[in-house]
């Protein structure tokens, strides 16, 4: 389940217009929930999903699956345990 603060940097990223440079609007159907996902991508990476079947995030991949949701790649233990910060992250830091 994606946290609040999650979804509303992902909403708040999506409401703003098209990025110039190259950035376009993609629709595309999550390889795990088969809903439908709106986001942005460029050469330089998304936003509201990832790809997963080249590049670093292929890690995370299973089976054929080619790009992933946001709230589903956030469900996927792997992916939570590389990115989401220890409780201790403050102590840690210093």
């Amino acid at each position: 389940m994606m946290s609040r603060a999650q979804k509303s940097i992902t909403t708040r990223f999506l409401d703003f217009a098209e990025p110039a440079g190259g950035t376009t609007a993609v629709t595309l159907t999550c390889s795990r929930c088969n809903k439908q996902v709106t986001g942005w991508t460029s050469a330089e990476g998304s936003a509201g999903f990832y790809y997963v079947n080249t590049g670093y995030f292929v890690k995370f991949r299973r089976g054929d699956e080619v790009a992933i949701c946001d709230p589903c790649m956030w469900a996927d233990s792997g992916y939570k345990q590389e990115f989401t910060p220890s409780q201790h992250y403050a102590q840690e830091k210093n």
